[in-house]
């Protein structure tokens, strides 16, 4: 219950520091992969080597659009990938909530990719 109680104190530590991993024994913990997720996996970020909302080309992830927990039929559907660096993928993949899912997340993606762009430099 803990672990609920912190989520926007926990949301806003791992945005800092970027590290969203999830907790040991979480439910959401994925098992029963396909045996070929690893190798479409490697390829789908060889061939979109950027963040899509960061523009950032270092620690990747891939997300699922729609989550494997949600339909895991959708597992290997290369149009329900994007590549997000690691950072986005909790926060705006998953709006700091491993079990949700962002409906909106292309054009969330697409306004904080611009807001990015034109971020002032102090």
């Amino acid at each position: 219950m803990l672990f609920l109680e912190r989520r926007p104190l926990l949301c806003r530590t791992l945005q800092t520091v970027g590290f969203d991993p999830l907790p040991f024994g979480h439910p959401l913990a994925v098992t029963g992969r396909s045996s070929q997720w690893e190798a479409l996996r490697k390829r789908f970020l060889k061939e979109n080597p950027v963040c899509v909302v960061s523009g950032l080309k270092s620690d990747l992830q891939v997300h699922h659009v729609v989550p494997f927990h949600r339909d895991q039929s959708l597992e290997l559907e290369w149009s329900n990938l994007r590549t997000v660096a690691r950072p986005y993928h909790f926060l705006v993949g998953h709006l700091c909530d491993w079990s949700a899912a962002n409906p909106d997340f292309d054009a969330h993606a697409a306004e904080w990719r611009e807001r990015i762009a034109r971020r002032r430099r102090v």
